[in-house]
């Protein structure tokens, strides 16, 4: 994946900074990127990603511009490639592991940036309105990689890791803790909205949905019935009669069933409840039962 990349050891040995935090080269390199090739283009957005955890020289306020604007040229380029992974019949094991190699590896590497970015962030000497101006984009941006990570480990049927958990977590604490997280941001530069507290509630949703049995195909169309039926979802640190799941974002674990209490009660406590959603997937059931069109 990382070809392109190979050799930037050596720059960084002889320089400063990293080549991306010249404007005028991050312009060059991203006006140089293929227009008419996904899979290619993802391949050097993946090396630079990857160049950019390696250097050292660089603040989280130098890098974080230059991170959002990668991220944003990937974005139309991972929806291509996704579409690719999920229509294309018949895909020999190599080609099916080629797609999701890319996509799966350029969420991993967006996620671990923007990670990279927030601890950063909490070193000392950081005022509080700096950071504060940072967080609504990077907490959102932050929990909705590793959401897109969660996915495609979703794919291949494998565990999601409890870091995972831990690092989001940490994210909606942080931006709740600066009285964001409920702050609406663009993403992506095509129109999507969204906040780090409405990233996560879709994360606990797609967790409860036990996605487990489904093909990918059935688990991205899951996905994108959870997003449209988010607002009626109730996430919130209050428990409840109906509550259904909680999660404790300081802890490396995923939610768990009301079943199983929490042993005592914690400021980092959030529980989930599907609220109205229920009688609103209910009535789009009965349209579909009736013949009409979703």
């Amino acid at each position: 994946m990382l070809n392109k990349v190979a050799g930037l050891g050596g720059l960084f040995a002889q320089k400063a900074e990293h080549p991306l935090l010249d404007p005028r080269e991050l312009r060059r390199v991203l006006n140089e990127l293929p227009k008419d090739n996904a899979f290619k283009a993802l391949d050097e957005i993946a090396g630079w990603l990857e160049s950019l955890l390696a250097t050292q020289d660089a603040s989280p306020e130098q890098i974080f511009p230059v991170l959002t604007q990668l991220d944003d040229l990937a974005r139309p380029h991972l929806r291509r490639m996704t579409r690719e992974y999920l229509n294309t019949s018949r895909q020999s094991r190599s080609e099916e592991k080629r797609l999701w190699s890319i996509n799966a590896g350029v969420w991993h590497l967006l996620a671990k940036n923007y990670e990279h970015c927030l601890s950063g962030l909490s070193d000392k000497g950081k005022s509080g309105e700096q950071i504060k101006a940072v967080l609504p984009m990077l907490c959102t941006r932050l929990i909705g990689a590793q959401a897109a990570v969660m996915k495609w480990g979703q794919f291949h049927y494998g565990p999601t890791p409890g870091t995972l958990w831990r690092e989001m977590g940490h994210a909606l604490l942080s931006a709740e803790a600066a009285g964001v997280a409920s702050k609406v941001i663009s993403l992506g530069g095509s129109g999507n909205l969204s906040s780090a507290q409405q990233e996560f509630n879709k994360v606990m949703a797609f967790h409860a949905a036990s996605l487990d049995s489904l093909l990918p195909h059935e688990i991205e169309l899951a996905e994108r019935l959870i997003e449209h039926f988010l607002p009626h979802f109730v996430f919130t640190n209050t428990f409840g009669h109906d509550s259904v799941y909680w999660v404790d974002l300081c802890l490396g674990q995923p939610p768990l069933r009301l079943a199983q209490m929490p042993k005592e009660a914690r400021s980092s406590q959030r529980f989930f409840k599907p609220g109205l959603a229920h009688d609103e997937i209910c009535g789009l059931l009965g349209r579909l039962e009736q013949g009409n069109d979703m």
